[in-house]
């Protein structure tokens, strides 16, 4: 990092302090998958299908698999510039995110209730922020946005990835 750039360790450790400060005690607790180790950053590589007779693996990571009182959810981290309707709507529809979604109930057996977007926005520090404790970071530079998936949805996910695959294998 060019050392004008606000984005160091310094600026991270400030936002973590935040951060942690408002989830000091969460709602849900982490799973696990079917080998009974909890879902952290969690990789996998699962069979998905086929495609012009050529098994097709997906693969990626889950961030956190969670419990809380409505269900499990893929829980996913994200950082942004700036929160807003773009970022919302984007989030919303996001077939990465559905991809988890798909990926945590072949791990764990249970269709999940969607994914929550865990997100931060890196904000520029102001110059009169430059020597407080953490700057201009506050509890609006955090949200956390549950999007509901249903299985109808994950099926069709799954569909149109298949047909997007084939696509490139005609290619």
């Amino acid at each position: 990092q060019p050392e004008s750039d606000f984005r160091n360790y310094s600026h991270a450790c400030k936002m973590l302090t935040v951060y942690n400060n408002l989830y000091q005690q969460e709602s849900f607790e982490i799973i696990n998958n079917h080998q009974g180790k909890p879902i952290i950053e969690a990789s996998f590589a699962l069979p998905f299908g086929e495609v012009c007779g050529v098994p097709v693996l997906y693969c990626g990571k889950i961030d956190l698999g969670i419990r809380d009182h409505n269900g499990i959810w893929s829980f996913d981290h994200k950082t942004a510039f700036q929160f807003g309707d773009a970022f919302d709507k984007q989030m919303a529809v996001d077939g990465g995110q559905r991809g988890y979604c798909w990926a945590l109930q072949q791990v764990t057996g249970e269709p999940p209730k969607g994914y929550i977007i865990d997100a931060i926005r890196v904000r520029r520090p102001r110059k009169m922020d430059e020597f407080s404790e953490a700057g201009c970071i506050d509890g609006t530079d955090f949200k956390r946005m549950p999007v509901y998936v249903g299985q109808e949805e994950l099926e069709e996910w799954r569909k149109d990835v298949l047909h997007l695959i084939k696509n490139i294998f005609n290619y």
